[in-house]
């Protein structure tokens, strides 16, 4: 391999890991959104269930709600976080193997559909 294809095959390597990065980091709010807005959605229904038996409602749902977002933001940034440094070994061995395009598709994919769910996810609830 000549060295103006190594650089290339490195340019490309680096923009695909940089690509899903971005990915994981669009994720990442993505899924902690949605995991605000499903844990609403559940709150609602306890709520009208209990109104429903003609009990009194005690509201501590604001410190619930503060303490999951921020659990959830810890929990998907360790994961991003282990994703990203995972995708960049797994793209240097695409690299080496050339098949890189091959995994960056499929990892981008991934992503995007990730992120697609949630947004249906929020879109239904």
């Amino acid at each position: 391999m000549n060295e103006e294809s190594g650089w290339k095959a490195t340019l490309l390597r680096f923009g695909a890991w940089l690509l899903s990065m971005l990915l994981v980091v669009a994720d990442i709010f993505i899924g902690v959104r949605t995991v605000l807005v499903v844990m609403v959605w559940l709150g609602a229904q306890r709520e009208a269930a209990i109104r429903a038996r003609g009990e009194i409602v005690y509201d501590i749902f604001g410190f619930t709600a503060e303490a999951v977002t921020l659990g959830a933001i810890l929990v998907f940034a360790c994961v991003g976080l282990a994703l990203v440094i995972a995708f960049e070994h797994y793209y240097r061995r695409a690299e080496s193997a050339g098949e890189l395009l091959r995994r960056a598709a499929r990892v981008v994919s991934a992503l995007v559909a990730f992120g697609v769910l949630g947004l249906v996810v929020q879109g239904v609830l």
